[in-house]
C-alpha cells in the first residue's frame, strides 16, 4: 500500500500576491526627514507635522526596545536601520 497523504491540500490557492505598487516609497530606517517626508506625501496641515516631529524626539530620546536591541549581526548591524516607516 502506497503512503498517501490524508491531508491533499493545494497550497497554490493560498499563493496570493498585491499587483498595487504603493504610492509612496520611505527608504529603510527612521529619521526627522522621512517623518516630514510621510506628513508632506499625506499633505498634513502644520500642526500634525509638528505634533508628529515631537513624537520623533520623543521617540529618538528613549532607550532602543529590547526586540531591537539584538546583537549587530542580527540585523546586519544595522538594527532599527532596515524597518520602513
Amino acid at each position: 500500500m502506497a503512503n498517501k497523504s490524508y491531508l491533499d491540500l493545494d497550497y497554490a490557492k493560498y499563493d496570493f500576491k498585491d499587483t498595487q505598487k504603493p504610492i509612496f516609497k520611505s527608504e529603510k530606517g527612521l529619521s526627522r526627514q522621512t517623518v516630514e517626508q510621510i506628513s508632506d506625501m499625506k499633505k498634513e496641515p502644520e500642526w500634525m507635522k509638528k505634533f508628529r516631529l515631537r513624537a520623533y524626539e520623543h521617540f529618538i530620546q528613549r532607550p532602543m526596545p529590547s526586540c531591537l536591541s539584538q546583537p549587530p549581526e542580527t540585523f546586519g548591524g544595522q538594527g532599527c536601520n532596515l524597518l520602513r516607516h
